[in-house]
Parts: structure tokens; C-alpha cells; sequence
């Protein structure tokens, strides 16, 4: 399940792919589960190596997901 911060914090990551963009949604819900393992915080097999595979997918891209999270972090900071 994608939390609602989430999803708000990456409302606009574009990845080219809606699965790609879900998925990385839902990789960064499961990380906020905090003191838990890559594998733990997985709730299936099939969780775990799709995390797995978004993290070594070419299309998908450290500075884009940073990007977006910089972005929408100033656009909060700017309401304040």
C-alpha cells in the first residue's frame, strides 16, 4: 500500500512507465518502515525481487526520484 505522503511527494516522478512509477511508490512506502531490512520490509517474495529490479533498472534514475523529492521539499518549505 503507497502511503499518502507518499504518494504526494512523488505525485509528479515520471519514470516513463506507470508500473515503474507505482512501484517505486511503493518500494519508499515499504522504506519507511523504519529498522527493518530490504527483505523484511518486503511482504512477498515477489515484492522483493520487483525492489530488486526497479533499483537496477536503467530507465530508473537516483537523480529523478531525488529531483522530485527536492522539489516537492521546497514547494512544503515555501507554504510555510
Amino acid at each position: 500500500m503507497v502511503t499518502d505522503w507518499v504518494e504526494h511527494e512523488f505525485q509528479a516522478v515520471d519514470l516513463g512507465n506507470k508500473r515503474l512509477s507505482y512501484r517505486l511508490k511503493l518500494c519508499v512506502s515499504q522504506a519507511a518502515r523504519m529498522g527493518e531490512s530490504t527483505p523484511d520490509r518486503a511482504r512477498s517474495k515477489a515484492d522483493l525481487k520487483a525492489t530488486y529490479r526497479l533499483v537496477d533498472n536503467p530507465k530508473v534514475s537516483m537523480d529523478e526520484i531525488l529531483s522530485q523529492h527536492n522539489q516537492s521539499t521546497f514547494v512544503q518549505k515555501a507554504r510555510c
